[in-house]
């Protein structure tokens, strides 16, 4: 099982969010919600969905 620490995965969300075009506080907010979810067992509402939120900005379905 490869495992991630939850430190290193709060950076990747920030650079993926900021990348997209996220203000760099929206994307500490949004990556460090998602990070707890997925730490609190709510794994359909965690990290599962940093790709697709990020996809969803980056085809305009959400504005960053």
């Amino acid at each position: 099982m490869l495992r991630i620490m939850p430190k290193s995965l709060r950076a990747v969300g920030y650079e993926l969010f900021e990348s997209a075009g996220c203000a760099p506080e929206d994307a500490k907010k949004v990556a460090d919600h998602l990070v707890d979810s997925s730490l609190y067992g709510h794994h359909s509402h965690g990290t599962i969905r940093l790709y697709e939120y990020v996809g969803q900005i980056e085809d305009g379905s959400f504005r960053a």
